[in-house]
């Protein structure tokens, strides 16, 4: 299976999506400094840069300092595969996206929403860093045709300059300089240096090869004039703050995050932005916790294209094949999304025939669906019973996502019904095989 957002790892890579989080009544507000201080300059020493913190003690005390989002008491579920495969066993298909313009759009539709609104949008990736093909789901996304209107991208696996008070300039410089000669004057060297030294300082990229995955997101920022940063607190800095990588109540994170947010500095509201961190990033007690307590945050975790095995994938594939990228929502308020893309563990195989010209009677006008094993097809509003006989659903014109019910087997996947078209879909699911054809219709 072949479309634009197909990467180069494997058959049916496919792009990337987000998930939509309004803000509840449980976030504080901002809040006016003390002394009367006017709200305005509250929110301004929030950009502001302070001391780097030494320590556990000093850095719980900025990170408490600068939260605007309290993480919920309770933490949330983790995103594993229990959670997926509850999620994906509902038939009623509420707020699932599946196919990539879908996806594109609705998105899209939440940053526009926010805007219109007045609030600031933020939209958070969630990757795992041994994952080339996520690199290049989000690529696409962000890339020609994708999302539009971001004012800005900053991504984890380069570094942001910093400007910690009391620390020389050279001493916390990151990757910004040479991406921005590469993205305003498309300066070869600064992005062959950037090519060089990016293995030394991603750990993950050279284990796993995931470099030149992370270079093409500047190629295609270049293409498009995204403004594209660099988001992580440089290895120097990190090591200066005296804690534990994954010690310390995990601080060292927490601050790399804060980094991140100061390193994009003030902007114009409403703000749109989107950031590409690593998975445990995005959750509500990571960089979301620095971010404005009024904006509209969309985070997303994304599946597919990992090695090895013993993954949630490996555990998901089991049960499930997603026929399209498939958005799902993870809780019933909209606060967290996972992003499945159909590699060649999720995605099963798919054949595509497409005739072109007038190959058929008009009586076959529209969705015919057949199953080599007995199954229910849960397709815009219906729960339809399939067969090896073929049947035809009655749907309006339109696309629609589906989820065929076989057993404990799930294949969801999208579906389009136009004038003049006969779509005939027969399911395998124990061969995880879909027969997908398309005949033009005599008018």
């Amino acid at each position: 299976m072949a479309n634009r957002w197909t990467g180069t790892i494997g058959i049916g890579t496919v792009a990337a999506l987000l998930l939509g989080a309004v803000v509840g009544p449980s976030c504080r507000p901002r809040e006016a400094a003390r002394d009367g201080e006017p709200a305005a300059r509250a929110e301004a020493a929030q950009d502001e840069w302070p001391a780097l913190p030494v320590g556990a003690e000093a850095a719980a005390a900025l990170v408490e300092a600068r939260t605007r989002r309290p993480p919920p008491t309770v933490p949330p579920a983790p995103i594993d595969a229990a959670l997926l495969l509850e999620r994906l066993s509902r038939s009623d298909l509420a707020g699932l996206v599946a196919g990539e313009e879908a996806i594109r759009q609705h998105l899209q539709g939440l940053l526009d929403t926010a805007t219109a609104a007045g609030r600031d949008a933020w939209i958070l990736f969630g990757v795992r860093h041994d994952s080339g093909g996520q690199l290049d789901a989000i690529r696409r996304l962000l890339g020609p045709g994708g999302l539009r209107g971001l004012e800005v991208v900053a991504a984890e696996v380069f570094f942001a300059n910093g400007r910690w008070n009391g620390i020389a300039p050279d001493r916390q410089a990151g990757d910004d300089g040479e991406i921005r000669n590469w993205l305003d004057r498309g300066d070869w060297t600064a992005f062959e240096r950037l090519a060089v030294r990016h293995p030394d300082s991603d750990y993950a990229a050279w284990k796993y090869g995931t470099t030149a995955n992370a270079l093409d997101l500047l190629v295609d920022a270049r293409a498009v004039g995204r403004d594209f940063r660099g988001c992580n607190m440089p290895k120097a800095l990190q090591e200066r703050t005296g804690l534990t990588p994954l010690g310390d109540d995990r601080l060292r994170l927490r601050l790399r995050e804060l980094h991140c947010l100061l390193a994009l500095g003030p902007a114009a509201h409403p703000r749109r932005a989107a950031v590409l961190w690593g998975a445990d990033h995005v959750l509500p007690d990571g960089f979301p916790r620095f971010l404005p307590a009024d904006a509209a945050v969309l985070a997303i975790t994304l599946f597919g294209f990992r090695p090895g095995t013993d993954t949630v994938e490996e555990a998901v594939a089991r049960n499930v094949q997603v026929v399209e990228p498939v958005l799902l929502p993870l809780d019933e308020t909209g606060t967290a999304m996972a992003l499945l893309l159909p590699d060649a563990l999720l995605g099963g195989e798919v054949e595509r025939l497409r005739v072109d010209g007038p190959s058929s009677e008009p009586s076959r006008a529209g969705t015919w669906v057949s199953s080599a094993s007995p199954a229910v097809l849960h397709v815009g509003g219906q729960a339809v019973d399939v067969a090896l006989a073929e049947r035809r659903v009655d749907l309006p014109e339109g696309e629609y996502a589906y989820v065929l019910e076989a057993g404990d087997r799930r294949v969801v996947g999208r579906l389009e019904v136009r004038r003049r078209l006969s779509l005939e879909l027969s399911f395998d699911p124990d061969a995880r095989f879909v027969d997908w054809q398309e005949h033009a219709v005599e008018p």
